[in-house]
């Protein structure tokens, strides 16, 4: 019987180890990567998606995040072990042993490759890209100053894609949706890194607050800015109407917020800014679904 008990925490531990490692407990990631793809779906559609593509195409964004997730934290193993909050994640903390993340990394791919092979078959190249970016992104961050440039472009992926998807080609509004997404990432990204800069110095880690200093709140600003002046354009080109243009208020406050909240609380705050961008995202999306539901009305 004793036996039996231990046998049954030893599965338990080890769920919680591999919710942990796919970050389930912690959605954000996903939603960070979730949001610009129904951006571009409903785009794309006109706002009348596919559901079957919707589904699956969902199902692959959860499937690589939880992929992106083991193959970061392989990468980053031996890195993570230096920097406080990512100390007790289970690789370097041993709640899971390598074989077992790599085990468990090429079973989601197998089902990623899957889902994509659901999906029509122009969108396969790009799927096969975006992989390529899932697996690199981690190297970035030894040898890039902005890190956080490349992984917009992997947490962009799926706007193209979704562009393909319905319509067998990528339009410039998707470009636009795509340039939107990439430096969204620079944004929530470069607050993520704003709470591990004095870590990441020590470990050696390239980010934009590393390699920024004391100039990264300001440039997060432009970039802040930028974004918004593309999702100006993106309501232009599609022609979306007034519910969009009331959405992107909301948005502009949500940035004023992120950047009060560091200039108060410092650079330890970055983490909360960054998980204030999920309700970017979201508003976004509303604004986008109100306004072509407002202008086909």
């Amino acid at each position: 019987m004793r036996l039996e008990r231990h046998s049954g925490a030893s599965w338990i531990e080890k769920a919680r180890a591999w919710a942990d490692l796919i970050r389930l407990r912690n959605p954000t990631g996903f939603l960070l990567l979730l949001w610009p793809m129904l951006w571009a779906l409903w785009l794309a559609s006109q706002g009348r998606p596919n559901l079957r593509l919707l589904a699956i195409m969902t199902a692959g964004a959860w499937v690589c995040r939880g992929l992106g997730c083991a193959i970061n934290d392989l990468w980053d193993r031996h890195l993570d072990a230096q920097v406080a909050r990512t100390r007790s994640r289970p690789l370097p903390s041993g709640r899971l042993r390598k074989d077992e993340v790599l085990l468990g990394g090429a079973a989601m791919g197998l089902v990623a490759v899957l889902l994509l092979g659901l999906l029509p078959s122009a969108t396969w190249p790009w799927g096969l890209g975006g992989a390529l970016l899932t697996v690199t992104y981690p190297l970035t961050k030894r040898i890039l100053a902005l890190p956080q440039a490349y992984l917009g472009l992997a947490f962009g992926w799926a706007v193209p894609m979704a562009f393909v998807a319905v319509s067998g080609s990528v339009s410039a509004l998707g470009w636009l949706v795509f340039a939107s997404a990439a430096i969204w990432a620079l944004i929530y990204d470069g607050f993520y890194a704003m709470a591990d800069e004095a870590d990441d110095r020590k470990a050696g880690v390239r980010s934009m607050a590393v390699s920024l200093g004391a100039h990264v709140l300001p440039v997060i600003a432009g970039c802040q800015l930028g974004m918004m002046l593309l999702l100006l354009g993106i309501g232009w080109a599609a022609d979306l109407a007034w519910p969009y243009f009331l959405a992107l208020l909301a948005v502009a406050g949500l940035f004023q917020r992120q950047q009060a909240v560091v200039r108060r609380f410092g650079h330890e705050a970055g983490l909360r800014a960054f998980h204030m961008n999920q309700w970017v995202g979201a508003v976004v999306f509303m604004g986008i679904a109100g306004g072509l539901m407002s202008h086909g009305g």
